[in-house]
């Protein structure tokens, strides 16, 4: 699996390729810098931070981590900081104690809770994963990240009814993103198209796909998984053709090539 994290609470959005592929996450980096229990950091330090983050050096985060926290012991993007980039060392025992540190300060945080949630699931304890995810929701019910997270699980064992609400609803919320090369819209757009195939909604599929197709979205699997909805749903060989020619110029995976031939022969017969 792989996941994507938010400072604002190091968030990740799971897309889920059912029919070719793995499983992921998604957001992008910023500071929580405007909150009411955070204690005055200046921009200087904000941007050390960041900068930090760029570098990927453990000396300089913990450092810049270390100076924010020694004025604010509470605050939230250098403890998510410290937490992210643990987990992308491997280290999920330690960014899980992190995270657990801040839920202690900021125990209703949706964010925290999401990404706990991920740890949790990197970690094999789905069932205290779909917890955390819940307890995001039950924080704040606008919250779009978590429900998509925990769609993706249901997502994963075929429950294809429970993930389309929610899913919906996240995509709606993201889809002006798509044109502008968000990965995280790209990936809702792409676990909502896989829900709907689920249920038989095969052209409401075709449209939400298309809304990545029809970019210079480079996500192969995203592709790749509208190609199979056009030639073994749909039965649309043209359609298909033009998005496999597109995937033929982004990968050099032989299995995916294999795949795509296979399809290829499939449309070409539809012509």
């Amino acid at each position: 699996m792989e996941w994507v994290f938010d400072m604002s609470g190091f968030l990740r959005v799971l897309p889920c390729l059912l029919f070719w592929g793995s499983i992921s996450f998604v957001a992008p980096i910023q500071a929580d810098e405007s909150k009411p229990y955070e204690l005055e950091i200046s921009e200087a330090d904000y941007k050390q931070l960041r900068n930090a983050v760029k570098s990927k050096q453990e000396s300089s985060i913990v450092e810049a981590a270390s100076k924010i926290l020694g004025r604010d012991s509470k605050n939230i993007a250098a403890l998510s900081t410290l937490a992210i980039f643990y987990f992308d060392q491997g280290k999920t025992g330690l960014a899980r104690l992190i995270l657990n540190r801040a839920l202690a300060d900021h125990p209703a945080h949706p964010g925290l809770l999401n990404n706990l949630g991920i740890v949790l699931l990197t970690e094999g304890k789905q069932r205290q994963a779909i917890i955390s995810f819940r307890r995001a929701i039950e924080a704040k019910s606008d919250y779009r990240i978590a429900p998509a997270n925990l769609a993706a699980i249901y997502l994963e064992y075929k429950d294809y009814t429970k993930a389309i609400e929610p899913l919906e609803a996240a995509h709606q919320a993201t889809v002006g993103e798509i044109s502008k090369g968000s990965q995280t819209a790209i990936d809702l757009a792409n676990n909502y198209a896989l829900a709907l195939m689920g249920v038989g909604k095969y052209a409401e599929a075709d449209s939400v796909f298309s809304k990545v197709t029809s970019t210079d979205a480079k996500t192969v699997d995203v592709l790749l998984n509208h190609v199979i909805l056009l030639v073994d749903f749909l039965k649309k060989g043209k359609a298909a053709m033009a998005v496999i020619n597109k995937i033929k110029f982004l990968t050099e995976s032989s299995q995916v090539i294999r795949k795509i031939e296979e399809l290829e022969n499939k449309a070409r017969q539809m012509e």
